[in-house]
């Protein structure tokens, strides 16, 4: 059996299923994380099994879960799914099986895609058809929330509104020393974002054939540099992670800014509506007409590519499929070769540069000030900490 991901990667990332249990929904028995259905199929020229082989891996933990055997033809009694008798099992490896059952196998249009994801591996081993030739679905699935059932609650305007499960939205992820905690940083974005997938505001992005992840982005970005989640962003850290801190580290088409400004108009959106955070009516007007343009024009300047996204872009230009490992080494076998033509990335401009945190004549680029000013208060608590443990 050889991963979807190995045969067709582009279809694999694309239409690869999401099993997400957020925060506080006990029933399932299984840890808040997201689970990633992950595809393998068999290559044999002669076989027609008509199996698929899912491979349940934990994104929080990134390990493999549960590996669970389903058979397309009903009248098969070893149809499944099953646990596949010749792989190791993870200890939630029951729970998942029954998840899988009752949230997947329940899903005609999910198995209607594994079984059109089998034939593609058929006709590519057949050599009818090539990987990147192979039609993506119609009809995007988006991510399935377990326990994602809906309640009443009333709005900011006293209007009473539908809402996905509870989600507590102000929980804590700092820990003794300022710092954001890796693990509980992943549980709080993988339940937001399980919360944002079920809502109405992220229906039309998935009726557009888009998945979401420029919210996890933003989030990712605020609790990374900036120490900050949804409720405490203001407006002035929103726009340094929206249009600095993004079109620095993140190596994507300026032709893409409508799609973030997309995702990120209807996520701001959702938490109005939803737990009624006073920023987001701020961050929603700044997303008003022109931010697309403004968003494109950042993400298209090269005095915001950083050397790994100029190198990146270069590849791109030269034709070689940066997305994949075999492509990075391609391109990193001709680049230090010399075989593009002594084309090189210039490095980014020299960052302007302002008075830094400390208040001297310390330098620090001008996107990172704030970030800078919140790493310096996070490094003098540890340190007044650290002294206070030597003192007791």
């Amino acid at each position: 059996m050889v991963p979807f991901l190995e045969i067709c990667p582009k279809l694999a990332f694309d239409e690869c299923r999401m099993l997400i249990v957020p925060p506080g929904h006990q029933s399932s028995g299984l840890p808040p994380d997201r689970y990633d259905l992950e595809e393998s199929y068999c290559v044999e020229p002669d076989c027609d099994c008509r199996r698929v082989m899912l491979n349940v891996t934990s994104v929080s933990r990134r390990h493999v879960e549960a590996v669970i055997n389903f058979e397309f033809d009903a009248a098969d009694p070893l149809r499944g799914p099953f646990l596949d008798p010749l792989n190791p099992q993870g200890q939630h490896a029951e729970a998942l099986l029954e998840l899988v059952r009752q949230q997947v196998q329940a899903d005609p249009q999910y198995v209607q895609r594994l079984e059109r994801h089998y034939q593609v591996v058929r006709d590519i081993v057949a050599g009818r058809l090539r990987p990147e030739e192979a039609a993506p679905a119609p009809t995007l699935l988006g991510p399935t929330v377990v326990g994602a059932g809906r309640a009443k609650y009333d709005d900011p305007d006293n209007n009473v509104a539908e809402n996905v499960a509870p989600f507590d939205i102000h929980k804590q992820v700092i820990d003794e020393y300022g710092e954001s905690d890796e693990g509980e940083v992943a549980e709080y974005i993988d339940g937001l974002m399980g919360q944002f997938a079920d809502s109405p505001e992220a229906q039309p992005i998935f009726d557009a054939g888009r998945r979401l992840g420029w919210a996890t982005t933003l989030m990712n970005y605020g609790f990374d540099h900036l120490g900050v989640a949804p409720p405490s962003m203001d407006l002035e850290d929103f726009r340094e992670v929206a249009f600095q801190i993004i079109p620095r580290k993140v190596s994507v088409d300026a032709d893409r800014a409508e799609e973030i400004v997309t995702e990120l108009r209807a996520f701001w959106k959702f938490l109005q509506r939803c737990y009624g955070l006073k920023n987001a009516a701020e961050i929603l007007r700044d997303l008003d007409s022109n931010a697309v343009e403004r968003l494109h024009d950042k993400l298209d300047d090269p005095a915001n590519f950083s050397m790994v996204k100029s190198i990146l872009g270069l590849g791109l230009q030269a034709g070689f499929d940066m997305t994949t490992q075999d492509g990075l080494t391609k391109f990193m076998l001709a680049y230090n070769s010399g075989l593009l033509g002594g084309r090189r990335p210039n490095p980014p401009p020299a960052p302007r540069r302002e008075l830094s945190m400390f208040g001297d004549n310390a330098i620090a680029e001008e996107f990172g000030n704030r970030a800078d000013r919140r790493a310096a208060k996070r490094a003098q608590r540890r340190e007044v900490k650290k002294s206070q443990r030597g003192r007791r």
